[in-house]
C-alpha cells in the first residue's frame, strides 16, 4: 500500500510545496541571522544545563515516533464509527467557513 505523500494529503502540487519550503527556510535563515542577539557559538551552559536539554528534546522525539506509530496505525485500521463521523463532521464544517 502507498503511503500518502504531502501532495496527496495536502492537494497541492510538488511544486509548490517545494516553494513553499524554500521560502520557510529563506524565513528561518533571516530570523536566525537577525534574530539573535549572540551567536550560538558564544553561548555558555554548564554540562547539567546541556543533559536537562538533551534529554528534554528525546522526549520531543519520542513522542513524534509515537505520534507517527499512532497515525500509522489509523491508516491502516478502520476507525470507530462515532469517530469517523466526528471527522466529517468537523472537515465540513471547516470547508463550509
Amino acid at each position: 500500500m502507498k503511503q500518502p505523500g504531502n501532495c496527496d494529503i495536502s492537494g497541492l502540487y510538488a511544486a509548490t510545496i517545494r516553494l513553499r519550503m524554500h521560502r520557510a527556510r529563506l524565513e528561518l535563515r533571516k530570523t536566525f541571522e537577525c534574530g539573535l542577539e549572540t551567536p550560538a557559538s558564544q553561548a555558555h551552559y554548564d554540562a547539567q544545563m546541556c543533559q536537562d536539554l538533551i534529554e528534554a528534546k528525546q522526549v520531543v522525539f519520542d513522542s513524534l515516533d509515537l505520534t507517527q506509530d499512532i497515525c500509522t496505525s489509523i491508516l491502516h485500521s478502520p476507525l470507530p464509527i462515532d469517530t469517523a463521523v466526528r471527522i466529517t463532521t468537523a472537515s465540513k464544517l471547516i470547508k463550509d467557513s
